[in-house]
């Protein structure tokens, strides 16, 4: 980093900062992380270890995504006698002397971490490495002075502390509803657009799950069981891997995955009458997920609808998964409503009823969800149909240890 940095000044919480521009390669080799601030060498060693983990993936987007972007990152400065040298704009008439642009002067005796950014640091790191074009490319960053003294060094760490404390990541919607790379985030989105049962009046964005408050009488599920669902569906279909999901496919390959999942939820609309129901606003969803209302103290969950029930959607979108592959085992290409209707054929056999196996004593027990027996209902619910290499006795021995009865029996298979 040259020891004179153009910038612009900013002042908050007692704090002056400094917005400036740095590239790739003046990143690599002058910062350094945060936890190399007079370390311990073995929890530095550790965290290294860990950063460098969590980056991998950042390393194939910065080589990979042409449209690649950083956010700022957050340095601070130790020593170097720093002090911000205003630029006059006496030539510009636009612009007075309350604007803080100047240089950002130091002795060279300096040394920078990044209080906010580690794993953006590390890739960088690690990709120009592997791409050298990469180290002209800049990025734009926030730079804080402090004195290189044990009090200079308490308030950084406090500062990084509370960056990183009071950071919030983003939501599963928001990230299904923002990404531009990942396939079935797209998808997903396109589809919301072509069905009414996905308008936002029957969609929960925010949460998974869907509550008994009034707001969500008409919410037929929540953007994140939608996105599971079609994920399921997709990559059974597909075959995609993570690092797919990453980069952006071309706009036939996206048309085509939007069309799969189109495609199957209009068999599934038409396949049950609840979900027109709800669609047309006849019925609100709750008169179908808690029968007799939601609030009411007669109402009986025991017969409301797996499908209207976040996990339940989930498992029932694994459940196609499996049997697509099951009877189309040897198809490699975009499925036909026909085939669809096939597939949703087999699965409708199974109950939709709540109070029924393998529902009943698995996800719903005690007359409440229990989202954490899902693995076991879709096992069992791939049993009674016939899908996929299930070992009976073994699947017997865990269903009786949830149930905590010696005695219980497998729900028969299903014709």
């Amino acid at each position: 980093m040259a020891d004179l940095i153009p910038v612009l000044k900013g002042r908050m919480g007692g704090n002056n900062y400094y917005l400036g521009m740095m590239t790739f390669q003046d990143l690599a080799a002058k910062v350094s992380f945060f936890h190399e601030i007079r370390p311990d060498a073995e929890l530095g060693e550790k965290l290294q270890r860990e950063i460098k983990k969590r980056s991998k993936d950042m390393v194939q987007y910065l080589l990979k995504q042409k449209e690649r972007f950083y956010g700022s990152l957050i340095i601070a400065a130790f020593g170097g006698n720093p002090e911000f040298v205003k630029v006059q704009m006496e030539d510009h008439p636009l612009l007075n002397d309350d604007f803080n642009y100047g240089l950002l002067k130091f002795n060279s005796k300096q040394e920078y971490f990044a209080l906010d950014g580690q794993h953006r640091l590390s890739s960088i790191k690690d990709a120009i490495q592997k791409d050298p074009k990469l180290k002209k490319e800049e990025i734009s960053v926030i730079i804080l002075t402090h004195e290189d003294t044990p009090e200079g060094t308490i308030h950084t760490r406090r500062l990084f502390h509370t960056l990183n404390r009071y950071a919030k990541p983003t939501t599963t919607g928001e990230n299904i509803a923002l990404d531009e790379d990942n396939v079935v985030s797209i998808a997903t989105r396109m589809l919301l657009k072509a069905y009414k049962l996905f308008s936002p009046e029957h969609m929960e964005y925010e949460k998974k799950n869907i509550s008994k408050s009034k707001k969500d009488m008409k919410k037929f599920t929540s953007l994140a069981a939608l996105y599971n669902f079609n994920y399921y569906v997709l990559h059974a279909i597909y075959g995609f891997d993570s690092e797919y999901l990453r980069f952006r496919p071309s706009s036939g390959d996206v048309e085509q995955m939007f069309c799969t999942i189109k495609d199957l939820w209009g068999e599934i609309i038409n396949k049950f009458d609840f979900l027109q129901d709800i669609e047309g606003n006849v019925y609100d969803a709750i008169h179908y997920r808690e029968p007799k209302g939601g609030s009411s103290k007669d109402s009986d969950p025991a017969k409301g609808k797996l499908l209207l029930r976040p996990i339940g959607l989930e498992i029932y979108g694994k459940l196609i998964a499996l049997a697509y592959k099951d009877k189309f085992k040897d198809k490699n290409g975009p499925v036909s409503k026909t085939e669809w209707k096939k597939v949703v054929d087999m699965i409708e056999k199974l109950p939709l009823i709540l109070g029924k196996p393998p529902w009943k004593g698995t996800i719903f027990r005690n007359n409440k969800m229990e989202p954490g027996a899902s693995g076991l209902a879709y096992k069992i619910g791939s049993y009674m149909l016939g899908l996929g290499k299930i070992d009976k006795g073994d699947l017997t021995k865990e269903y009786r240890g949830h149930l905590e009865d010696l005695k219980a029996t497998l729900p028969k298979k299903l014709s």
